[in-house]
């Protein structure tokens, strides 16, 4: 049953200097525990606003394409429809909605078609500390909009300025010749949370793997 929270509810509180608009969450979970683990997890970041909480899928896209939320955290494992079918359906419906897995116990074939249907990021439910930081992370891997076009008309950042602090350590770990497993550690997420933010890297820069992420911003000297 969704629990609807009042999208209008300021949580820095009355008085407060005005800031950027919160990030905007949806979370998605069968178990009511989990569900009020990430909730407060999430009310207690002035950076993110709860909008809603759904326990089964149906209820999610019914409140995703309601609510709009700039976030959705998202459990594979539900009834009704599970979180593969939450994701075709927004993908189907085209909102704009970023998408953070996090998930326990996922088949490899859910694990697959998670990939396939480009969900922004994966966290294992072992490592639920991370979630606020990854939820604000995923936003900040939005394009920027100071971008040129590099060969083949591929848009990349045009200076250092325009990469995330996250996205700086992945491209240094990349041109480095560091395993995922060392970047894993370095950013304290899954390595599969790892695969993803050198996935989005390669987005970011118009290339194919992160070779030719390393080859671009060596050319731009990104890398002096």
């Amino acid at each position: 049953m969704a629990v609807p929270k009042d999208p209008l509810r300021d949580p820095r509180g009355a008085g407060s200097a005005p800031t950027r608009r919160p990030i905007s969450v949806l979370v998605v979970d069968d178990h009511p525990i989990v569900r009020e683990f990430l909730s407060r997890l999430i009310e207690s970041d002035p950076r993110l606003r709860l909008v809603a909480e759904a326990g089964d899928g149906i209820e999610a896209l019914r409140l995703a394409e309601e609510l709009r939320p700039d976030v959705m955290v998202l459990d594979i494992e539900m009834p009704k429809r599970d979180g593969v079918g939450v994701l075709r359906g927004l993908r189907a419906a085209d909102l704009p909605i970023r998408v953070l897995v996090f998930t326990g116990h996922a088949s490899e074939a859910q694990e697959r078609e998670v990939e396939n249907l480009r969900a922004d990021s994966v966290v294992r439910k072992g490592d639920g500390t991370c979630v606020r930081d990854e939820i604000v992370a995923m936003v900040r891997r939005e394009p920027s909009t100071g971008r040129h076009k590099a060969e083949g008309g591929r848009s990349v950042p045009h200076d250092p300025w325009a990469l995330t602090e996250r996205e700086r350590v992945v491209l240094a770990f990349a041109a480095q010749g560091r395993s995922v497993a060392d970047l894993a550690a370095r950013l304290t997420v899954s390595e599969r949370t790892a695969k993803v933010c050198r996935r989005d890297l390669c987005k970011r820069f118009g290339a194919t793997s992160i070779l030719g992420v390393v080859a671009t911003a060596t050319r731009l000297g990104l890398l002096d």
